[in-house]
């Protein structure tokens, strides 16, 4: 679908995931979100160890596991939106949908 076939909520939801694109293509490129996906994945890892070596019902690892779901959902919108930023680089003739 080319932008012009979009419809006005359509072209409002492209800007903003392209804007966020851009932010997120920044922030992904520091030292910080480095630390961010070190901090991401040490929990990641805490958590699957803790529940293989505990004898705990799987019911008490329940908040931390909410907590991994969480840091998830963010990487995959970051992620997302990146990914949008870059399929519409792919189509100069298109470039960002105008209202």
């Amino acid at each position: 679908m080319e932008a012009q076939d979009l419809s006005s909520e359509q072209k409002t939801y492209l800007n903003q995931s392209l804007e966020h694109g851009v932010a997120f293509e920044e922030m992904v490129r520091s030292k910080g979100w480095s630390y961010v996906l070190d901090y991401i994945t040490a929990r990641v890892q805490g958590l699957t160890s803790e529940m293989l070596t505990s004898d705990a019902p799987i019911e008490t690892f329940e908040g931390s596991r909410l907590k991994v779901a969480g840091m998830r959902e963010l990487l995959t919108f970051v992620e997302s939106q990146i990914k949008i930023l870059e399929d519409n680089r792919n189509k100069p003739e298109e470039g960002v949908a105008s209202e």
